[in-house]
């Protein structure tokens, strides 16, 4: 698949128990779906839950160390809020008066809301790339959700035109999408 080298490709295979690109097709997620629908300002955003901020970036501060964590302070109309991000590089979008959105869980840290290595930031006007309902696969040490979904998505790609197998009355009282779709 493109964009898959070796390294990837080995995590993949240990993951999805198969080295087939159909094998990666029909690795199911678990029945845990995180859910991003609730979209709270700062101020409502509840400690432990996972949320979904419209932001401003008010600034961005580097590591003041090797380990220590960019942080990048967002707001909106109701308080702020610090993103932690403990990757190496700047943040992409850490850009002082930027519009973004940020998804992931929220915690308090001396008192004040944090979101820790948000699952998810964008531009604001690419708010409806987040996905509201995210299905969570199984993994193995290595490899990221985020990491198998660009391999998903490319094997997903790849998938040629197949007429569909299921009957069409079957899918229609069941109101089941076809198998393409499905996956």
């Amino acid at each position: 698949l493109p964009g898959i080298g070796p390294a990837l490709a080995r995590l993949l295979a240990r993951a999805i128990d198969g080295e087939r690109v159909l094998d990666l097709l029909l690795h199911l997620p678990d029945e845990t779906l995180i859910d991003r629908r609730e979209r709270p300002t700062v101020d409502q955003a509840r400690p432990g839950s996972i949320a979904t901020l419209a932001l401003r970036v008010v600034d961005v501060r580097a590591p003041s160390h090797g380990r220590a964590p960019w942080r990048v302070r967002g707001a909106d109309a109701s308080g702020t809020i610090e993103l932690s991000f403990f990757a190496r590089g700047r943040p992409k979008l850490a850009t002082p008066g930027l519009d973004i959105v940020a998804s992931g869980r929220i915690e308090l840290y001396g008192g004040r809301p944090v979101m820790t290595n948000p699952d998810h930031v964008v531009l604001a006007a690419q708010a409806n790339t987040i996905p509201a309902l995210e299905p969570v696969w199984p993994l193995t040490a290595g490899l990221s959700g985020r990491m198998l979904g660009r391999a998903m998505a490319a094997a997903l790609a790849c998938l040629p035109e197949l007429p569909e197998w299921q009957d069409a009355a079957v899918l229609r009282t069941q109101h089941w999408p076809g198998f393409a779709e499905a996956l």
